[in-house]
């Protein structure tokens, strides 16, 4: 039981650390955005902005699940070899 819980907190942190690190490089991107008013930009700009999308939650709770099993599988075989080398 101790191996799920060190395997759900593993997935808890990577599951963050992707998502700050997302998070990080699209506000960099966003921040040294420079715009292009070339000949060619002027004719096709738009007076009407959208922002992202709304999707389903579903791929979050899977990859969450598949992400605490891989790591509860590694570390259940870390654990063996480490009692097959004592």
């Amino acid at each position: 039981m101790r191996l799920v819980f060190k395997a759900i907190i593993l997935s808890i942190f990577l599951h963050i650390t992707y998502l700050v690190v997302i998070l990080g490089w699209s506000y960099l991107q966003t921040l040294y955005y420079t715009l292009d008013f070339s000949a060619a930009n002027t004719v096709i700009l738009q007076n009407e902005v959208s922002f992202g999308y709304v999707g389903s939650a579903q791929p979050l709770i899977v990859s969450f699940i598949v992400i605490a099993l891989v790591t509860w599988i590694i570390l259940r075989l870390a654990e063996t070899k480490k009692v097959i080398n004592e």
